[in-house]
Parts: structure tokens; sequence; C-alpha cells
């Protein structure tokens, strides 16, 4: 067995005893309410720290404020050993301590406020992680939990297995890498590099200023709208995924776009070759405008439609 498909069933068994958790808690939610209790924590940080956050079930809600200081408020779950906010050098650990033997029994929410410019890590399982107001980089995995931030300035670095992920920038020159499996993508507004893969998930991907695109699925469709500039890459690439581009530029691009079993289409007046007399191929190769930016599309068996407005 390949390699790639061992950490693929892993992950899977993985998704699996995280749910067989989660329903363990739900099914004593009540009684795990009633013995929940609030800590709150507050130490001081040294500009551009690192704020470091684990949570297994639950929440996590990060915040950037203007104060030199972590602020944690967490309503800890039933079985909960304790909070933990231990800092070493320049970095802030912030854990939440369960049991090492029995089932998990109530979630926890943790609210954490972060200097603006700290970085964030988060590790969680089946915890929805919010991130929003920081400039520093942001290295954020789950497992069945969702994802959404706000991605100001620095790089981030984004892992979910089956939760969706909601990013969006506020179109600054940025690196943003995100891998998901079966989750939703959905990019917003940013500039610079943007690298997105998926395995069953959709990918929507809006932008204003990318210069890089890549984007890499196998069975779930991909959406793209960009204004590509002088130099933008794009590079889209699915198994059986459909692929839909909308891309508006006032310096043209040169497209390359090929399927083996789909159809390409678009309003783009440029006719498709088969690519073999025997196969059901097509390509499309056109030079539109002055050819400035460079659009690549390739699909096994899923359609394709570009469109330049």
């Amino acid at each position: 067995m390949r390699r790639g498909n061992i950490v693929f069933f892993k992950t899977l068994l993985l998704v699996g005893v995280v749910s067989l958790s989660v329903a363990c808690s739900a099914g004593s939610s009540s009684e795990g309410d009633a013995r929940a209790r609030t800590v709150e924590r507050t130490v001081a940080m040294s500009p551009g720290g690192v704020v470091e956050i684990a949570n297994v079930v639950g929440l996590i809600n990060v915040q950037g404020w203007d104060r030199a200081e972590v602020q944690v408020v967490a309503r800890l779950g039933r079985d909960v050993e304790r909070l933990d906010v231990l800092q070493e050098a320049d970095r802030t650990r912030v854990r939440v301590v369960l049991p090492r033997r029995g089932n998990i029994k109530g979630s926890s929410d943790l609210t954490v406020r972060v200097p603006r410019d700290a970085s964030v890590e988060v590790n969680a399982v089946s915890a929805d992680v919010t991130v929003s107001e920081t400039t520093g980089r942001q290295v954020l995995k789950t497992v069945s939990g969702n994802v959404q931030t706000q991605i100001e300035a620095a790089d981030a670095d984004i892992t979910a297995v089956s939760g969706d992920v909601r990013l969006r920038g506020a179109g600054l020159a940025t690196n943003v890498q995100v891998n998901s499996v079966s989750g939703d993508l959905l990019l917003e507004n940013f500039a610079g590099l943007v690298d997105a893969v998926s395995v069953s998930g959709d990918v929507t991907v809006n932008m204003a200023n990318a210069t890089d695109i890549r984007i890499r699925s196998t069975s779930g469709d991909v959406a793209l709208q960009a204004a590509l500039a002088r130099d933008t890459r794009v590079e889209v690439t699915t198994v059986s995924g459909d692929i839909r581009a909308d891309t508006p530029s006032p310096v043209g691009f040169m497209a390359d776009i090929q399927t083996f079993s789909g159809d390409i289409g678009g309003c783009l007046d440029v006719a498709v070759e088969r690519t073999s007399k025997y196969a059901p191929g097509q390509r499309l190769r056109v030079r539109h405008g002055e050819g400035q930016a460079t659009l690549r599309l390739k699909s096994m068996s899923g359609d394709i439609d570009i469109c330049d407005r």
C-alpha cells in the first residue's frame, strides 16, 4: 500500500475516533453543563511573541487587542482537569488539560485575547476556530472543527480534515497555504501567494490582486474569480471536479486549458482543439490581449469554463 493511502486511512480512523468521543460528550451535555466552570488568566507578553492554543472539543476564539498581555477566559467542560497558561521565553502556551483515560464529557470554550502583532498557533480536534484582529503569522490545525479567520498582514498555514475553512484577507501581500480533506474552502481578498489543496471539498477563491494562485483538488469543484495583473500566475488542477474561472485582466493572459474527458466552454471566442483523433481530450490555447499573465487549467474528467469578464 502506498504511503499516501496509509496516511489517508489513518486520517479517516482519527476522524472516526473523534466523532465517537464527541458523540459520547453530546450524550451527557446537560449533566456536563451543570458542572462546567469559568476560569480567567492574564499574563504579560513581549511584542512579537507566539501564542500557542490547544483544545480538543468546543470553541477557540482568538481576538487581537492593543495590550501587551494575553487574557484567557475559559468555560471548562465537566471532566477537564485544568487550564494551563504557561510562558517560556517569547512563547505563551494555553492548553485545556484532559484526563488521560475516559470519555470526554462536556466541551470547553476559550476566548483568548492576544497582542495584535502576536503569532497564533492553534491545535484542535473537534473545536471550531475563529481568529480576528491580529497581524502576526497564523498556523491553525483542526480535525473536524470549522475555521474562520481574518488575515491582515503576515502568512498563514491552515490545515483541516472535515471542517469548512473561511479565510478573508486585507488585500495585502501574504503567503497563504490551506489543506483540507472533505471540508469546503473559501478564500477572499488576498494578494501574494495562495496555495489551496482539497480532496473532496469545493474550493472558492475570490481575489483582487493575487500574484500566484495554485489550487489542486481531487473531486471537489473549483470556482475562481481573480483580476489578473502583470506576471500573475494561475494554476488549477482537478481530477474529477469541474473548474469555473472568471479572470478579467487589463494586461491580458496566456491560457493553456486541458481536460481528458470533460468539456471546455466559456465566453472566449476561440476554437477548442481535439488532443487526439482517438481520444476524447480537449485543449484550448489562447493569447488574450497583451498576454502578460499566465493561466493554466487542467482536469482529468471535469468540465472547464473560462471567461474574461
